[in-house]
């Protein structure tokens, strides 16, 4: 089953060892919720995930890097080339950076309903750095994203989530920001009127700590939405009718404290409940499948696109294709030298059926196809009447010595020459034998095939014996 590894870079590193610290855990692909979730170093976490989770396949691996080091920005640039675009963007987003052009890379997100075009601004050594520290904790990412890209997003409402330290604040589909607890109420006096008038869903994570911050949050946004609604009832108060229609064309930000039906529901401050950490908060979008910034805004494009396949197994592959390549290089080598095997043995099957023909048919000068050329001299051997052809005793023959021969290895019969006697009806055979008593085997056998056996001659030769067998039906 395939787990989804959830991990954000934290910007502390562990006192004793220095090692970059991290926050991660496992998005469970059914129960729908981030399990095991831990603050450790980032190189702990292939370890643990090696002893506690053997078998565990991972379907992506998705890091979040700090949202203070990446710069959000839109710009509005017709072409859609991505190589003009990249040559563009430096020069069009030049007065906006706080560093020189070549020191930043700009990563490509997706464009607005108007046409443009969301840019991510990295700092190319941080770029660097986050990619290093995954490398050597043996980690490689599927994505690589801002935090603040995984704060909960609503169409129609800013998100704003407290931590114990920093918020996150998010007003819009790529309009986000992370900053220090302290300059709240002054994050919150940048905004236009617009972005106020849509309305706060609230949030806090992490510790008890992150409770305070969000009360006070909350007083400030109450007091300020009744601020805008004690001036707008002054001033409705205060024009006639004729001005009021005038005056009531737009929507403002009291608007949304409306006791009437049709703003019931649209409260301006909407309190959700707190969550145990600040990565269960980013899981949430995940997990709800309503973002598109996963495979749309990643950061790891251009020059820090992965290479090589990018679903990460949670395990260290290598050492597995490296046995395959061998494994594989072994079987074609098998069945490369089985074939070069195979090829001999033909060969010399074959030399084997040429000379056996020539003995057994010395007068054709030329073979061509052994097989299809013996076939034709054993057909015009056979006789057409009533009387046995040649191929009727040549095969009750050769199966009486084959089986002799298999059953006494060491005094194998052998057949020197065949020849038919047409005239007779007789089919006579030049055999070799060791000892006289297998060619009286021989004769009891075939005669109880139902063929007539007659040894015509026997003559001891060197260490054997020559003789000439008749046989034909009785």
């Amino acid at each position: 089953m395939a787990h989804q590894l959830l991990i954000r870079i934290l910007e502390h590193t562990d006192e004793e060892s220095g090692a970059v610290m991290a926050e991660w855990g496992l998005i469970h692909p059914e129960l729908k919720r981030l399990m095991d979730v831990s603050i450790s170093p980032l190189s702990s976490i292939k370890p643990t995930l090696a002893s506690k989770y053997a078998s565990l396949l991972l379907l992506k691996t998705i890091v979040l890097v700090p949202g203070q080091q990446v710069v959000l920005n839109s710009v509005s640039i017709p072409s859609k080339q991505a190589r003009q675009i990249q040559q563009a963007l430096p020069f069009m987003l030049e007065e906006g950076l706080a560093n020189e052009i070549e020191d930043n890379f700009f990563a490509l997100g997706p464009r607005d309903d108007d046409g443009r075009l969301n840019v991510a601004i990295v700092n190319h050594r941080n770029m660097q750095y986050w990619l290093d520290q995954l490398a050597q904790s043996q980690l490689k990412a599927d994505v690589l994203l801002p935090e603040t890209l995984l704060i909960p997003a609503d169409s129609s409402r800013n998100t704003l989530v407290m931590g114990e330290e920093n918020s996150w604040l998010r007003w819009g589909d790529y309009q986000c920001l992370r900053f220090n607890n302290a300059l709240a109420s002054t994050v919150l006096k940048t905004l236009d009127e617009e972005t106020m008038s849509r309305g706060f869903t609230l949030m806090s994570a992490g510790g008890e700590g992150a409770k305070q911050p969000l009360e006070y949050i909350k007083n400030t946004l109450d007091t300020y939405y009744a601020s805008l609604q004690s001036a707008q009832s002054k001033a409705q108060n205060s024009t006639t009718p004729a001005e009021h229609s005038q005056s009531d064309t737009g929507l403002n930000a009291s608007d949304l404290l409306s006791d009437s039906d049709n703003h019931e529901a649209d409260q301006a401050i909407r309190l959700q409940p707190h969550f145990l950490t600040l990565l269960h908060v980013f899981a949430e979008e995940i997990i709800a499948g309503k973002t598109n910034v996963l495979s749309k805004f990643n950061l790891l494009q251009g020059q820090y696109k992965p290479k090589g396949p990018g679903i990460s197994l949670g395990f260290n592959w290598k050492p597995l294709a490296a046995v395959a390549v061998v494994w594989f290089i072994t079987l074609i080598s098998a069945q490369l030298l089985n074939a070069a095997k195979t090829d001999r043995e033909a060969e010399q099957y074959h030399q084997q059926a040429e000379s056996l023909y020539r003995s057994y048919f010395p007068n054709d000068k030329r073979i061509v196809n052994v097989k299809s050329q013996t076939l034709a001299h054993l057909k015009r051997a056979g006789t057409g009447g009533a009387g046995a052809g040649m191929l009727e005793l040549l095969h009750p023959a050769g199966k009486v010595i084959h089986q002799l021969n298999k059953a006494n290895t060491n005094r194998p019969l052998q057949i020197n020459r065949i020849s038919f006697e047409e005239r007779l009806n007789e089919l006579r055979l030049d055999i070799s034998a060791k000892k006289f008593d297998q060619l009286d085997q021989l004769k009891v056998s075939l005669e109880k095939q139902g063929l007539s056996v007659e040894i015509g001659s026997a003559v001891a030769q060197g260490q054997g014996i020559e003789s000439r067998i008749k046989i034909k039906r009785s």
